[in-house]
């Protein structure tokens, strides 16, 4: 199994859908958010702070679905996997 801390804004158009457990259930992934801020105006985007656990594979599926939902993502050099 592989970790990996991410931190993803979520665009305002995904607010009323499940985008972060749907995606990661689906790549069979666990999370746990470290930290997240999603205001209730829905004028902005939200963002996480998650770590990712599962296969490096897994892991590498979910990055790729979120990016192709255009999910900005960022996370540390040193927390590669």
């Amino acid at each position: 199994m592989a970790t990996l801390r991410v931190r993803l804004q979520v665009p305002k158009k995904y607010r009323d859908q499940p985008l972060m457990g749907d995606v990661l259930a689906s790549c069979q992934l666990q999370f746990n958010i470290l930290a997240a801020h999603l205001g209730p105006n829905r004028e902005e985007d939200g963002w996480f702070d998650v770590l990712l656990t599962g296969t490096p594979e897994d892991i590498t599926a979910a990055l790729a679905v979120l990016r192709d939902r255009e999910v900005e993502l960022w996370s540390d050099p040193e927390d590669e996997f």
